[in-house]
């Protein structure tokens, strides 16, 4: 084996360890419920840092489903000119707004090519060569878009991609459980406050006896 093919092979492995290292630490953060903008703020630092990608951003559905809100970013990443500065609709032509549609990663290796290709500013730091898309979904239910650069070319292998489906994954279901637990307490609160009215009308009113004249 030649020595550049055992150097890739260290680097394969050495990516690989990374991978179970975050998924462990993002899994073990979903199990004790931590607030989703903290599992979410963990992974793209790990993207970011630990995995040396130029920028990675969460996009959040807005409660109409018309529109993509960028919710959280680290590093320094170019974005494509839209309609508003840090929102997509659902239905412009984008990478966000194509994943989250087809509701499936889409992958662009190389962004001077293809349907969603367009030319770095000149001043960015490190020009963004190729950057993929994942949707954030529970069952059937969006819920964003994961979003990550590469500075490189190529810049995102199958396992890769399997690996950023998995974190999607986590991230999307802390999500809905905080949803559905903020749903929960609303409901709570709706029957208490219900509850109480009820018990207020059912309580007999006092009667006030006329006092007898002196």
């Amino acid at each position: 084996m030649s020595k550049a093919s055992t150097a890739e092979r260290q680097k394969n492995l050495s990516g690989y360890a990374d991978h179970f290292k975050i998924l462990q630490e993002v899994s073990n953060l979903v199990a004790a419920e931590a607030p989703p903008e903290n599992i979410i703020r963990t992974v793209l630092d790990h993207l970011t840092g630990t995995l040396g990608y130029q920028a990675a951003q969460v996009y959040r559905l807005s409660p109409s489903g018309r529109d993509l809100w960028l919710y959280l970013e680290s590093g320094t990443g170019t974005k494509p000119v839209t309609s508003g500065l840090d929102i997509f609709s659902i239905g412009e032509d984008n990478i966000v707004s194509q994943a989250s549609r087809d509701k499936k990663p889409v992958y662009v290796p190389d962004i001077t090519h293809g349907p969603f290709s367009y030319f770095p500013p000149q001043d960015a730091e490190v020009a963004v060569a190729s950057e993929i898309a994942i949707p954030l979904q529970c069952a059937s239910q969006s819920l964003g878009v994961l979003r990550v650069q590469s500075h490189q070319v190529n810049g995102f292998s199958q396992e890769t991609i399997d690996f950023l489906t998995s974190l999607a994954g986590l991230m999307s279901g802390a999500i809905r459980s905080a949803q559905t637990i903020r749903q929960l307490r609303d409901n709570l609160e709706e029957i208490r406050i219900l509850y109480n009215l009820r018990r207020e009308k059912d309580q007999p009113r006092p009667v006030h006896q006329a006092q007898p004249a002196e």
